[in-house]
């Protein structure tokens, strides 16, 4: 049995090169290339306005955090106000049953 064979060898294929192809594939690789970039430059927006809102969010929870603190301080420093009126109260109280007792 022989093997089958061509009788003349394969010749390499030839590509086309950009100025030999025909002009209606050359548009429509053009508009893909339009696209993807177009495409890309949207992903970058949408990236920029993510991180511009992640950056918004924590600004605002970084206010709120402050805003809570001053709270928290303006509480404790009533709290102290209040201790420091009651103590004075109670002096005053020792002291006139002091006097009493002398």
């Amino acid at each position: 049995m022989a093997f089958l064979t061509p009788s003349t060898p394969r010749s390499p294929v030839l590509r086309r090169t950009d100025s030999t192809q025909q002009p209606w594939r050359k548009k429509i690789k053009e508009k893909k290339e339009e696209e993807k970039k177009e495409e890309e430059e949207e992903e970058e927006e949408k990236k920029e306005e993510e991180e511009e809102e992640e950056e918004k969010e924590e600004e605002e929870k970084e206010e709120e955090e402050e805003e809570e603190e001053k709270k928290k301080k303006k509480k404790k420093k009533k709290k102290k106000k209040k201790k420091k009126k009651k103590k004075k109260k109670k002096k005053k109280k020792n002291l006139s049953t002091n006097k009493i007792t002398n």
